[in-house]
């Protein structure tokens, strides 16, 4: 009976444990989804803050390029411009223009009286030295005027000749980052990295040392190294950070097309912190049931020992089955309560949302009291309310855009239908459907498969292409399901897989591996200016195999 005891109760400690584990992977895996989804968040906001900046830069440019094709530059009208572009723009430290020798004559914060020159700084040297560069990243460095860690943007000006006739270039103070990162909630240990794409750190938040003791710092893990050699532009690891020894998830993605790469970090020490919490409970629980199921058989074995006992043994034997009942009951609610911990995941479409909105509006806020408030950015801030109206239209439509019911009940064709009246009443895309007979049944997956990929490439002409209508056809072709969707805008290079993609999609790389998963094909016909065409060949009988690259 002992043997018994000891075997059952092991079976219980491997259960218990088996559940604790199971329960610390879905915590892991939550914190690798909320930092991947900041990490996209911050992504989406600095591509488009260094978007913004960009057109500034290129404004100025062109200002000062028509001022020379005029004869020469007009200090007063030039200043006058820059001042009007700089408070526009609450992520700068400043706006200023150099003459080819690299003195700086014009902009925010210049005095005419001082010489200050830049000629040796290597964002200059390299436009100076090479008239294809167009956006340049310098690494961070002391400002000559401002005396602040900066990041430099800038653009070559031409003179009419095309020859070089100095650079516009538009420091962002290192603390401006920081100050960013410092409005995301990663927790009390988490961490926000923001690099170049030669690893070197631009701003940490926050920074163990003070403000710009790790900057230029090439020191990364192994793991994000060999990612990113491999040229993978987004991805999740788990690591022990070298300059804190603290365990995180860490979420990277590349920005854009720009040389910037932002990690996103989360500590296991704060959300393990309810998991460690639950672990307690269910070891105590698991120690008292090993602890009264070997009372018990002491005590049963004294009653079988001793029959005066065997009435008081059979009282203890129920009074334990219903404790054993209590426990497996606190277990399963244990495990209803994860599962509705999960289901709380629906609610990050808002977050990101209304995250984005927040960013937003803080980057339009004046750099200082005195700066007018252009109409322009009224506006904006108009426009990014309805951004927030928009996000609660978000949750209450965010079930039927994971799962229209159409696609279960009524199939390819019908759902086809719905999805080009919900492009034209989300996107304003008119889309013109060519259905053949589209009766013959598909799996449910690949139905699925099939239903949001079409949907994510008309997002993309929508998004891209610059056209207010598209062209879907789908109909069978012996053992295939082919389905085209055809637009006659922008199209892109799809030989440099320059291949755009619809935010918050699974992308047209992930539509290809998909397809190419279960046996089938993706044919893209483009290039710069012509269209696109893109098909899709799915086989009727599905055959899983290796994804390509």
């Amino acid at each position: 009976m002992a043997v018994g005891v000891v075997l059952f109760n092991l079976l219980v400690v491997t259960a218990t444990l088996l559940l604790l584990y199971e329960s610390r992977t879905q915590y892991d895996e939550r914190a690798a989804g909320e930092t991947s989804n900041l990490a996209r968040v911050l992504e989406q906001y600095l591509d488009g803050a260094v978007g913004k900046l960009d057109l500034a830069l290129q404004s100025v440019a062109d200002e000062a390029q028509m001022q020379l094709a005029a004869g020469a530059i007009d200090g007063a009208a030039l200043n006058g411009f820059i001042t009007r572009q700089f408070e526009r723009q609450s992520d700068l430290d400043s706006l200023r223009v150099t003459d080819v020798q690299g003195n700086i004559l014009y902009g925010i914060g210049v005095n005419p009286s001082s010489r200050v020159i830049v000629a040796d700084r290597d964002y200059f040297i390299r436009l100076r030295d090479d008239p294809s560069e167009g956006l340049v990243f310098s690494k961070p460095v002391l400002g000559r005027i401002s005396g602040k860690w900066v990041v430099i943007l800038a653009r070559r000006i031409k003179r009419p000749d095309g020859s070089f006739g100095g650079v516009v270039y538009a420091p962002i103070a290192v603390e401006h980052f920081q100050k960013i990162f410092s409005t995301i909630a990663i927790g009390e240990n988490g961490a926000i990295t923001l690099r170049d794409v030669d690893l070197s750190i631009i701003a940490r938040f926050p920074e163990p040392s003070g403000t710009g003791s790790s900057i230029g710092s090439k020191a990364a893990s192994r793991e994000f190294q060999q990612l990113m050699q491999a040229g993978s532009v987004a991805g999740t690891y788990t690591v022990r950070a070298g300059y804190d020894q603290v365990e995180r998830v860490y979420s990277y993605r590349k920005i854009g097309r720009y040389p910037l790469v932002i990690i996103v970090g989360l500590a296991n020490k704060d959300y393990l912190g309810p998991w460690r919490g639950e672990a307690i409970e269910r070891v105590t629980y698991a120690g008292l049931f090993a602890a009264i199921s070997i009372i018990w058989a002491w005590m049963f074995y004294r009653g079988w020992a001793r029959r005066a006992f065997a009435d008081r043994l059979e009282h203890q034997v129920q009074e334990r089955t219903v404790q054993l009942r209590a426990m497996a009951t606190e277990l399963t609610m244990v495990e209803e309560r994860e599962r509705q911990t999960l289901a709380q995941d629906l609610h990050d479409g808002l977050g990101q949302t209304l995250a984005i909105a927040k960013l937003k509006l803080s980057a339009l806020e004046p750099p200082h009291e005195d700066c007018l408030f252009p109409e322009e950015l009224k506006q904006e801030i108009t426009a990014i309310e309805a951004l927030i109206d928009d996000a609660n239209k978000t949750v209450r439509s965010l079930s039927l855009q994971l799962s229209p019911p159409v696609l279960r009940d009524l199939g390819l064709g019908a759902s086809l239908e719905w999805l080009a009246d919900e492009m034209h009443r989300s996107y304003g895309l008119r889309v013109n459907l060519h259905l053949g007979d589209l009766a013959r049944p598909l799996d449910e997956n690949v139905l699925n498969l099939v239903f949001r990929a079409t949907r994510e490439l008309l997002i993309n002409v929508a998004r891209h292409a610059f056209v207010d209508s598209a062209d879907v056809t789908a109909t069978y072709e012996e053992d295939h399901l082919v389905i085209s969707v055809t637009d006659s805008g922008a199209g892109f290079d799809a030989q440099q897989g320059s291949m755009p993609s619809a935010k918050g999609g699974f992308g047209l790389f992930s539509v290809r591996e998909r397809i190419h998963f279960i046996g089938g094909d993706v044919q893209i016909d483009t290039s710069p200016g012509d269209g696109t065409i893109v098909v899709l060949m799915v086989p009727l009988k599905v055959k899983y195999q290796e994804t390509r690259t």
